[in-house]
């Protein structure tokens, strides 16, 4: 499936169509974003995807550090599901409570709106590199499901010049994304969230409630 940002990519000449169509099915199998498995095929590196965005776009850049340093009461606007979800992070609030997100693919205006209208904030969009988004809510979130983009075993990839390597599943499988509803039992409406997960020596995936 194609995303807001996929056809910028190609007005600009960042990537070639054939390109991009092979990382769109690759995302299809495997998860992940577009970007990401542009990256992974050799089409584009992170940091002028980044930088595209950044300029074309005209939103702030956001870097790995920044992500670091978010306190926990910027943490409670986005819930841990909608992070991995939507590959966003919080990053700030300003004085009027406006969120500034980081996003991947600041081009996914719907992605934005649908922060905004969960968080009940305004949303000012900001890019930053995927990596560095799912480190930080590996990190800030302690959850550890669904993050890495594994490639599919079978995949292999038709772009010139990309090699099996770099489509190698990663070694080690991430750890499910636990859910339960308030009884233990299975749920599947929109997660709500009351706190993230912030202890810095936690080592279990965050258990994540959802209503029923």
């Amino acid at each position: 499936m194609a995303g807001p940002g996929d056809s910028l990519l190609i007005r600009a000449g960042l990537v070639r169509a054939e390109q991009l169509v092979e990382a769109q099915k690759l995302r299809a199998r495997g998860g992940g974003t577009t970007g990401e498995w542009l990256v992974r095929l050799g089409a584009v590196s992170e940091e002028q995807l980044v930088e595209f965005y950044h300029r074309r776009l005209l939103v702030p850049r956001v870097q790995a550090p920044q992500l670091s340093r978010v306190p926990p009461s910027v943490l409670l606007s986005v819930p841990p599901e909608m992070a991995v979800e939507f590959l966003v992070f919080p990053v700030a609030l300003d004085g009027q409570g406006a969120l500034t997100l980081a996003m991947a693919d600041p081009a996914d205006t719907h992605v934005a709106d649908e922060v905004a209208f969960y968080s009940g904030r305004t949303c000012h969009r900001a890019v930053a590199a995927a990596s560095a988004i799912r480190a930080a809510i590996e990190k800030s979130y302690r959850v550890r499901g669904h993050l890495p983009v594994a490639a599919p075993r079978d995949a292999a990839p038709t772009t010139a010049g990309a090699s099996d390597d770099r489509l190698r599943p990663m070694d080690t499988a991430p750890l499910p994304l636990v859910v339960a509803g308030p009884e233990g039992g299975a749920a599947a409406a929109r997660p709500v969230v009351t706190a993230p997960a912030l202890a810095d020596d936690a080592e279990e995936p965050v258990l994540l409630t959802r209503p029923l």
